[in-house]
């Protein structure tokens, strides 16, 4: 007698509904298999390096991954094992212009806690302090003073940041400018994400893949996110939820384009927590501009910073975009060269 999966003179102790299954191998010879009632194998089996061979049971997640020895993994990198060419980063720039004495900027970094930046003035001798003291600032947002003694100098703040969310529904380059009503440029940021991408209550960054879809593990209450919770400003709901009367589950979100604008109208363009500025009005070229679709070609052979003296040689458009989505509070406009 044979039996499946077990050397020769071991021995199989069966348990309550499993099923066994007596196959004739030969006229004096029989080979027994058993299925287990609990769905689990007889036997984890032996790795064969062949055409269909065996392999372990997997474990039931998305996370670990078959070695070569047959046994199974996280895929976590070893530590100091991520070299600078490996790590997926990008740059974003953003230029003020007629930084004076005194004046304060805050500016939110692209890539938020995730960033790299180092900041100039566009002439000098200069002097300008910068920090988070400012009441209410959040994290990934530094604010810029200017006390030194040079007027009409314009402030540059270069960015270097992970990057982990695109696409998006705008892109694949997002410029945001900010322009007087004589249609100059007084602000201008270049970025490869939007500024809510990496700002706000809703992680976009994916934990996991299914296919080609990204994922994340979301905590809800009755369906519904702690951010949409607040955001509908239902008293009745939110009260509830301050009650524990809410069923909390936990779901598999997947990482649409229009999950990654949750925020866009909580961080609509990169200035947003700075004071405005009297008589302009913030503008976002459209992404599917043929001109657009240069820029980020070349943005992603160079820096951002080099994408902003190309701006002068677009022409800029006034009418706003109405059939496509976009920021609270931010004209869409398209833009082609002058």
């Amino acid at each position: 007698m044979l039996i499946d999966g077990v050397s020769s003179g071991s021995t199989v102790t069966c348990a309550a509904n499993d099923t066994i299954i007596v196959r004739s191998v030969s006229t004096t010879q029989f080979k027994l298999s058993r299925i287990k009632y609990d769905g689990t194998a007889q036997v984890n089996p032996v790795a064969t390096a062949t055409v269909s061979g065996l392999v372990p049971t997997p474990p039931n997640n998305t996370t670990t991954f078959l070695r070569g020895d047959a046994t199974f993994a996280s895929a976590t990198p070893a530590a100091s094992s991520v070299a600078q060419g490996i790590l997926k980063t990008t740059t974003a720039a953003q230029s003020f212009a007629s930084f004076n004495i005194g004046n304060t900027i805050q500016v939110t970094l692209t890539g938020g806690t995730y960033s790299w930046w180092t900041a100039h003035l566009g002439v000098g001798p200069g002097r300008f302090g910068f920090g988070s003291s400012v009441a209410g600032a959040q994290l990934g947002v530094v604010t810029f003073e200017n006390d030194g003694t040079q007027n009409g100098t314009t402030l540059y703040v270069d960015e270097r940041y992970v990057q982990a969310s695109p696409p998006y529904t705008h892109g694949p380059l997002f410029v945001f400018l900010m322009l007087n009503r004589n249609g100059e440029i007084v602000r201008s940021s270049v970025a490869a994400d939007p500024p809510w991408a990496y700002h706000g209550p809703t992680d976009i960054t994916p934990q996991y893949y299914i296919g080609n879809k990204g994922f994340r593990k979301q905590v809800c209450y009755d369906g519904l996110t702690i951010t949409e919770i607040l955001k509908s400003e239902n008293k009745a709901m939110i009260c509830e939820l301050l009650r524990g009367g809410l069923q909390k589950t936990e779901e598999d979100r997947e990482i649409t384009l229009s999950y990654k604008d949750s925020d866009m109208d909580l961080e609509p363009h990169p200035w947003c927590k700075s004071p405005s500025v009297e008589n302009c009005t913030v503008v976002m070229m459209d992404g599917d501009a043929p001109v657009m679709q240069y820029l980020a070609d070349i943005h992603s052979q160079t820096d951002a910073a080099e994408i902003g003296k190309l701006l002068p040689y677009l022409h800029i458009d006034n009418v706003h975009i109405a059939a496509k989505k976009s920021p609270k509070g931010v004209l869409l406009v398209s833009a082609r060269l002058k």
